[in-house]
């Protein structure tokens, strides 16, 4: 599985939890086109809005697996003997 598969699936999950690509998006505070876009890899997901998806879905999905750029920071981090980091996010 690449990067891009991961992302498709956790926002497969979100839609399904929330019920449809619109209430998603309203969920997440974006418009139902960024779902859309997320969804056929059109872009990536910020960090915000994987941080959010994360929180509003109740840890459904992982941050890193929306963004993984995050996955590199939350490595540094533990490397950095920064544990807590990936809490306070």
């Amino acid at each position: 599985m690449n990067k891009s598969d991961g992302v498709e699936e956790a926002i497969k999950k979100l839609i399904e939890h929330f019920g449809g690509q619109q209430a998603a998006a309203r969920a997440l505070k974006v418009s139902q086109p960024t779902i859309s876009n997320l969804l056929r890899g059109i872009h990536g997901a910020s960090a915000t809005l994987a941080l959010r998806a994360e929180r509003v879905g109740g840890g459904l999905v992982r941050a890193e697996d929306l963004c993984p750029k995050l996955a590199e920071l939350f490595e540094v981090a533990d490397q950095q003997g920064i544990p807590e980091f990936r809490e306070a996010s």
